[in-house]
């Protein structure tokens, strides 16, 4: 159990750090585009980055779940066999 704590802080750990990372990156690339795009353009670009780090991270979340599905099948069959 304790195992599986850390491995969730791990994993919590990973994804703020990401999210900052993320947050970084996007800040210095709206920086740059201000200087070439109207705001009706940049607009548009940044609802685009973020459905797509929405996405990213949904896609993530839909994996582990998969995961954790897979480790449930190997445990009831192990049980049942």
């Amino acid at each position: 159990m304790e195992q599986k704590r850390n491995a969730l802080q791990r994993q919590h750990d990973d994804a703020k750090a990401i999210k900052e990372d993320i947050d970084r990156r996007k800040m210095q690339v709206m920086s740059f585009l201000e200087r070439s795009l109207t705001n009706q353009e940049l607009t548009g670009v940044d609802d685009y980055i973020s459905i797509k780090i929405r996405l990213i991270m949904e896609s993530s979340d839909i994996d582990d779940q998969i995961a954790h599905c897979e480790e449930q099948v190997i445990a009831v069959s192990t049980i049942t066999s």
